[in-house]
């Protein structure tokens, strides 16, 4: 049987299961938390959805903004192309930063 890239956890007996499993994941937060890679998550990347990147991404509260009103990259790159979409940018950002992330999204299609 493979398991590929699962680690097996050695225990002796039923009651090391728990502790052994634990040092497990401490050690795997620890490697994962001092990795030199960094974490991209959809707030990162939403910051650069605008067509002042990279010299100016979007605030950080533009991006939660954003975030509460389309969920998803591809929920708010649809939503430049709406008009529907489009008034609710306008409505949780100001006229020029709204600008901004829809003509990001003019000739984009990456979504």
């Amino acid at each position: 049987m493979d398991y590929g890239n699962l680690p097996i956890v050695h225990a002796h007996t039923a009651i090391e299961v728990i502790p052994t499993i634990q040092k497990h994941l401490e050690k795997f937060t620890s490697d994962f938390m001092t990795s030199s890679t960094p974490l991209v998550t959809p707030a990162v990347m939403m910051a650069h959805a605008t067509a002042s990147a990279p010299l100016r991404l979007l605030a950080e509260h533009d991006v939660f903004a954003l975030r509460t009103v389309f969920h998803s990259i591809r929920e708010l790159e649809l939503g430049t192309r709406t008009p529907e979409g489009q008034t609710l940018i306008n409505e949780v950002l100001d006229a020029a930063t709204a600008k901004d992330v829809v003509d990001f999204w003019v000739d984009e299609w990456i979504a």
